[in-house]
């Protein structure tokens, strides 16, 4: 991922705060602020009224932008900017509204075809919902439960934490330096998938793609459970630095299509990383290596 993606000149600088009520309204940038309730309740959201609702979970849907998303620097603040080349059309501008247990960011319904770029600046140890139709997301230095659905375009992580969910219909997902904090899956029907830790893995973690290559890196880092690698067979389409502990074929259910496996045993079964792909290759390693 290119950092350069989050230049400071990029952004606005009007600030402006959220509302607290149910309807959208367009902003140029958005803080929200984490804070203590009147009754001393802890992780509560405070909007600029100073009228709390209970929510950890940020939204980002119906949008037709490509989104760049970072860390904010700081545990209580969302900020919300649109590229400076659309700063003088309010139709290019999130809509953003207080809902209940969540702060929702969504487009505006009548957006031009110009694709404008969303800076999304987010807390830390939060819940974050993306679903979009047809744009990219690349996220940077997130740390999080992380659920991002795309009907089309590619979604780029770099040095994230959490527990991953994301998916997208058509387009390739990178995830570099990333640290798996639970349960994950990355899925693509069309397209490719490459995955390089950032440290030792002990959840389970499922990576498949449909038609496109998967490539997984340790880095060096520790598996502590087992690998699974699934490819079509008689491709030779699955590669190691490692020799198998097992191998076999199977048929699968309904398709009538041969698959082999091949099964890498470090500390035991479980936790255990699945990586396949329906007609591509699968490439498990130990450093970055192309197919």
């Amino acid at each position: 991922m290119n950092s350069k993606s989050f230049l400071p000149g990029l952004l606005l600088s009007v600030l402006l705060m959220v509302s607290c009520d149910d309807n959208p309204r367009n902003y140029k940038e958005v803080v929200v602020e984490k804070t203590r309730s009147d009754s001393g309740k802890k992780g509560n959201w405070a909007v600029s009224e100073g009228e709390y609702t209970k929510t950890g979970t940020i939204v980002i849907q119906d949008f037709s932008a490509n989104l760049f998303l970072s860390h904010s620097g700081h545990t209580e603040i969302i900020r919300v900017s649109v590229g400076e080349e659309f700063k003088e059309d309010t139709a290019f501008f999130p809509q953003v509204r207080q809902g209940r247990n969540q702060v929702i960011i969504t487009g505006h319904p009548n957006l031009p075809k110009e694709q404008p770029s969303w800076y999304i600046e987010l807390p830390e140890r939060f819940e974050l919902r993306v679903d979009g139709f047809g744009y990219s997301v690349d996220g940077q230095g997130l740390v999080g439960v992380l659920l991002i659905k795309n009907q089309k375009g590619n979604i780029l992580l770099d040095s994230c934490e959490g527990a991953f969910e994301i998916l997208t219909q058509e387009g390739s997902i990178q995830a570099d330096d990333i640290v798996f904090q639970g349960r994950s899956k990355f899925t693509t029907n069309l397209g490719d998938i490459s995955i390089q830790l950032a440290a030792d893995v002990e959840y389970d973690v499922a990576i498949n793609s449909g038609s496109g290559n998967v490539n997984f890196s340790t880095q060096g880092f520790k598996i502590l459970g087992s690998v699974k690698t699934i490819a079509k067979n008689g491709l030779n389409a699955i590669k190691s630095d490692w020799a198998s502990d097992s191998s076999g074929t199977f048929i699968s259910s309904g398709l009538e299509i041969e698959y082999e496996f091949k099964q890498f045993i470090f500390g035991g079964i479980q936790p255990e990383i699945t990586l396949g792909s329906g007609s591509g290759k699968v490439l498990f390693s130990k450093s970055v290596t192309e197919f």
